[in-house]
């Protein structure tokens, strides 16, 4: 019996696939290394900056806030017993914030992040259907699915250089930097802002 299904499930599938090869022209298929395209793009490149310049501007707090942490702690033996009690509470408080902005800006940079991949999948995703559609294939891989591709059309040097430009005419235009919004809205509380 279970020879049976397993002659049944092959022939199944050998009808699929030659309905499949049938209905579809092999020119008419199309595959793009979506993952060089993130690589190799300028989106890319413009996003890693903005996080290595948010990533220095929270170590620079962090470091400010150490330091004001260690001036406590020095300064707390020279104090009696009841203020050294408060001013040990007031440590104890500004280590529990020191670590509660160290999460935040974590959560923050995983937000950006985020945010960052689903506009990429957006704009590429509109860029790849622009440069199939002008080529007439009505079908497009990922390079990172495909085994085999003896004649489908390989035109990840055009989706990638139409997002470059693309990239390139919304900055010519002054369009605010990607994430802008979101960077404000999961940015870590600064001392700064807390003195005020």
């Amino acid at each position: 019996m279970k020879r049976v299904w397993t002659i049944s499930l092959v022939m199944l599938a050998s009808l699929i696939a030659g309905g499949v090869a049938q209905g579809t022209e092999v020119s008419n298929i199309g595959i793009v290394d979506i993952e060089r395209v993130l690589k190799d793009s300028k989106y890319k490149e413009a996003h890693e900056q903005a996080i290595k310049k948010f990533y220095e501007d929270i170590e620079i707090e962090w470091n400010e806030r150490r330091q004001r942490i260690e001036a406590m702690k020095r300064d707390v033996f020279l104090l009696s017993e009841v203020p050294r009690r408060r001013k040990q509470e007031e440590i104890a408080a500004a280590e529990e914030e020191l670590e509660k902005f160290r999460k935040m800006a974590r959560e923050s940079i995983n937000q950006r992040n985020l945010i960052f991949l689903k506009e990429f999948q957006e704009k590429v995703t509109a860029v790849v259907e622009e440069v199939a559609a002008a080529k007439g294939v009505g079908l497009v891989l990922s390079k990172a699915a495909v085994i085999y591709n003896k004649d489908a059309q390989d035109f990840t040097d055009e989706v990638l250089a139409k997002f470059n430009a693309l990239f390139d005419k919304e900055h010519s235009e002054g369009t605010p930097e990607t994430n802008a919004e979101a960077t404000a809205a999961t940015e870590p509380e600064r001392a700064s802002d807390k003195d005020d």
